[in-house]
């Protein structure tokens, strides 16, 4: 993902650079431009659904996960987490 960013950023610097009609010296300026573009487009993005937590099964929510009673162990009877 850092990378994506990177080129995004990269291609936007070089885009400005070539705007600009190719002055000389103006690599870092473009570059912060162009980060600075890109963080603005990402703050006015509406937010993404990423959809249900990972460590859910498909059509259970995490709320239902949340829900369920933990299982106990052998030797004390207390509860305890499990992987699932």
């Amino acid at each position: 993902m850092i990378a994506d960013k990177q080129e995004l950023v990269g291609q936007r610097a070089y885009d400005l650079w070539l705007e600009e009609g190719r002055p000389a010296g103006r690599a870092e300026a473009n570059w912060y431009q162009a980060e600075r573009e890109l963080s603005d487009r990402a703050a006015e993005a509406p937010a993404v659904d990423r959809g249900p937590a990972a460590d859910t099964a498909p059509g259970e929510s995490a709320r239902e996960t949340a829900a369920q009673p933990l299982p106990e162990t052998p030797r004390t009877g207390a509860r305890r987490r499990t992987k699932a």
